[in-house]
């Protein structure tokens, strides 16, 4: 029932958001490119150490950063945020803070490395799947609730990696996530953004290939 139910709601979302897109586009709506396209911006971060190893000091430090005000916050939190994705593997350390990720989506310069270092925090999680659907889903979804474009734009972008994660290693996680995950896009599907549409459409149609799972009926 679940599964069947899911599938409906996609259908009708991706017709209503193919229906807005050409819409917006016959009224020549045209939406400014952001840096969610993958685009490298100038970066602020000092070098970062290609061999450090995540510890209580390590991690201190970069809480710190991340949290910093002032002038100087700017390079701070980049430095902070590159050395967040050269410990992406260290998860029990670095997947708690990607809600102070998420936080800095909206950033002009540093939305882009954080969506970045997001994205690889989840792809390196270890166990695989573990703690995706505990930690970083909720955090995405009150992102989601963000009245900054930019924010929930990114967010949809960063549940990508997540869903393949769970639908690889832990479809269970994924199933009980679902229910969750489709309103917020069903929500989203509506936005005026064209950004947070494409992204929105991109993640329905992983979801519709990742229910056809056995598991996860």
């Amino acid at each position: 029932a679940t599964y069947v139910q899911t599938k409906e709601e996609i259908k009708e979302i991706e017709v209503q958001a193919a229906k807005d897109a050409e819409r917006a586009a016959l009224t020549g709506g045209k939406a400014k490119k952001d840096t969610t396209d993958g685009k490298k911006e100038k970066g602020e971060a000092a070098a970062v150490k290609s061999d450090e190893k995540a510890d209580a000091t390590v991690m201190a430090e970069i809480n710190a950063a991340l949290d910093s005000k002032g002038k100087d916050a700017g390079a701070a939190k980049a430095t902070a945020v590159a050395r967040l994705e050269g410990l992406a593997a260290a998860t029990p350390f670095v997947l708690p803070l990607i809600v102070k990720l998420v936080d800095l989506f909206a950033d002009s310069k540093l939305g882009a490395p954080a969506v970045q270092a997001a994205c690889k925090i989840v792809e390196a999680v270890q166990p695989a799947g573990h703690g995706v659907a505990a930690i970083v889903v909720p955090a995405l979804l009150a992102g989601m609730d963000s009245k900054t474009w930019k924010t929930k734009a990114c967010c949809i972008e960063v549940l990508s990696p997540c869903l393949r994660q769970m639908g690889e290693n832990t479809p269970a996680q994924l199933a009980s996530v679902l229910p969750l995950i489709v309103p917020k896009l069903a929500e989203a599907a509506l936005e005026v953004r064209a950004e947070i549409r494409n992204a929105t459409a991109a993640v329905l149609r992983e979801i519709g290939a990742l229910v056809a799972s056995p598991e996860i009926k």
